[in-house]
């Protein structure tokens, strides 16, 4: 990364977050967290904003985010005028030694991911076709699109976080859609670990097992980093603005009458419900566990004053505040809000299938290890709210559970990680202790020393497993597609007309098999299978795509039905590559009416030049 994108990723992480925190919240001395809390601030508020300018029917562009911006940069410098800059004094250094200490890890921890990210020519699998879709229309509208025009004919009301602050970090870097896509979304990744951190903080845990937490999720498990594979950018960006929700739901558990914590609580809870709906339930559960815990405790101790109303009423008017794009999701989506009960019949696939996500070897090794850990940490009063949901989410995430709209239970196993993490960075921290207590006086350093050969031989074990973390079945998109992409762009009109091969992917929706299933994406040019967003068109129109995919998918020359095809789709082109798909240029070079334009490692574009 150059400094350009360092400084982008800043501004746009940072700069909204901490303009709100000098008047929200003083620095302590565990700077870390207070980082964590600017970053959750930041993309709250990126999102809130993003959504008032909708309302209003106004797009603000670039020059508006720069205004934006700006209008917080001169917010940060008046309130340190105001303030004074912090003093940091002998008994600061600690903490200031602590912070760098933790930005280092950071920043090796964000090189780790775009190193994890080494061979990919373009974000990976099918959601990032979709994810760069909508970034692109975003910096091409200037603010929050009604709609996919003019790629699709289709509303838009997906939850728009990640997006949003993509496509800022886009302007800023001067970086393409689909390199901010990857390149932001893996920084998000990796900050994943810091607000960890944070969560594990506001649980009383001690910075080095908060500080474990975050190492061990960064470096040693298979999930988040597994996310990359798979394209789960939003989900990055849901699980960070969750955990610091969680942390300050905490915090205002222990202050009920600090408005300033409450201020904060609902605006990170309706930044949670904009950036991503997994996250949503997983919130709304946490909310209720802790509003459960201190009904029982008013009931027990007959105090209504324990009742927490306060946390209650600031998490509502957070939602609130996200409620219109939520009734606007929901009423484009409305078989989203469903409820399904236990599943029955379950199969040994269903099992498999849970237990691979849980892989491979050294990552069950960990997820036992951590499960052990739990029922430990269970005794920890500070983790009884946070060990309820870790339960909950265990729950969830077995295939006989009940789902929750559209969320299967798979979507839980991949968040068991954070569970996983809190508790085994708090037992090895715990063992540490323990063992430093339990050294004689000539040994002090004992404990750390076991503390640091525990961490070595998980850290080691995880990075020899996540290295080259990219499933190679999952890679759609090539170098050598992305050269084939860029002559497309370069050299074809732009309502030029594309032939693909596809096949079917998720329930009824098709996806692409290579490089043109980003023509609409990143040429702007109309492929035959669009990006899964076109799930969303109106029912005729999504018929309409799934009948041409599924008349191209076993297609294996241009015959009468190849030919057919091409008239009803109105088809000026043909994308193929060799060895994916079904018709391959080698049956495609035999077709008279073709006229090949292009090849190049094994990519070939035809020009239709007559239709039958």
């Amino acid at each position: 990364m150059n400094a350009g994108a360092i400084g982008a990723g800043l501004i746009v992480t940072l700069l909204p977050g901490l303009a709100a925190l000098v008047w929200l919240q003083r620095p302590g001395r565990d700077l870390p967290a207070y980082l964590a809390d600017a970053l959750g601030l930041s993309m709250a508020l990126t999102a809130l904003a993003g959504l008032g300018f909708f309302l209003i029917g106004l797009a603000p562009g670039a020059l508006g985010a720069a205004f934006l911006y700006g209008v917080c940069l001169a917010t940060l410098a008046a309130a340190l005028v105001y303030q004074g800059l912090p003093r940091v004094s002998r008994a600061g250094l600690p903490a200031l030694a602590g912070l760098i200490a933790g930005l280092a890890g950071l920043a090796a921890l964000i090189g780790y991911r775009l190193y994890q990210a080494r061979g990919l020519a373009l974000p990976n699998w099918v959601d990032s076709v979709h994810h760069t879709l909508i970034v692109r229309l975003i910096l091409e509208y200037g603010g929050l699109p009604e709609n996919f025009l003019p790629y699709l004919n289709a509303d838009f009301s997906y939850h728009y976080g990640f997006h949003l602050l993509a496509a800022n970090y886009a302007a800023w870097a001067q970086a393409s859609p689909e390199q901010a896509v990857l390149v932001f979304g893996q920084a998000l990744n990796a900050l994943i670990s810091l607000a960890l951190y944070r969560f594990a903080r506001a649980a009383g845990l001690s910075w080095p097992a908060a500080a474990l937490s975050g190492l061990l999720a960064g470096f040693a498990f298979q999930m988040p980093a597994y996310y990359l594979t798979w394209g789960r950018y939003t989900l990055s960006a849901g699980v960070v603005i969750l955990l610091c929700a969680m942390s300050t739901a905490l915090e205002f558990k222990a202050r009920p009458f600090d408005r300033r914590l409450g201020l904060r609580l609902a605006l990170l809870t309706a930044g949670v419900c904009l950036t991503h709906y997994l996250a949503t339930v997983m919130l709304l559960i946490f909310y209720l566990i802790l509003g459960l815990g201190g009904l029982l405790s008013a009931l027990r101790r007959r105090n209504a004053r324990l009742i927490p109303w306060q946390m209650a009423a600031w998490a509502l008017g957070g939602g609130l505040a996200a409620l219109p794009w939520m009734i606007r999701t929901l009423s484009d989506n409305p078989a989203q809000a469903t409820l399904r009960g236990l599943k029955t019949g379950l199969t040994a696939a269903d099992w498999s299938y849970f237990i691979s996500l849980l892989g491979p070897r050294t990552n069950h090794l960990l997820m036992i290890l951590s499960g052990a850990a739990l029922l430990i940490g269970l005794r920890k009063r500070s983790l009884w709210h946070f060990g309820a949901w870790s339960l909950a989410m265990a729950f969830l995430a077995q295939p006989f559970s009940f789902r929750l709209g559209p969320f299967r239970p798979d979507h839980y196993v991949i968040l068991l990680f954070i569970p996983a993490a809190i508790y085994l960075g708090a037992l090895i921290a715990d063992g540490a202790a323990a063992l430093e207590t339990a050294a004689p006086k000539a040994r002090p350093w004992a404990g750390w020393a076991a503390l640091a050969l525990a961490l070595g031989v998980f850290l080691a074990l995880g990075v020899r497993e996540t290295r080259s973390i990219v499933n190679p079945s999952t890679i759609i998109a090539t170098r050598a597609d992305l050269k084939a992409l860029d002559w497309v762009r370069a050299n074809t009109p732009a309502d030029a007309r594309f032939y693909i091969n596809s096949t079917l992917w998720l329930g009824n929706v098709y996806r692409g098999v290579d490089g043109g299933y980003w023509l609409l994406p990143y040429a702007g040019r109309f492929s035959l299978v669009p990006p899964a967003a076109y799930a969303w068109l109106p029912a005729a129109e999504m018929q309409q795509v799934n009948a041409w995919a599924e008349q191209s998918k076993d297609l294996k020359t241009c015959d009468t039905s190849f030919w057919a095809l091409a008239s009803q789709a109105g088809l000026t082109h043909v994308y193929a590559s060799a060895g994916r798909g079904s018709l391959q240029p080698a049956a495609l070079d035999e077709c008279p009416r073709l006229r090949l334009l292009y090849r190049a490692e094994g990519v070939s574009i035809y020009e239709i030049e007559r239709i039958p």
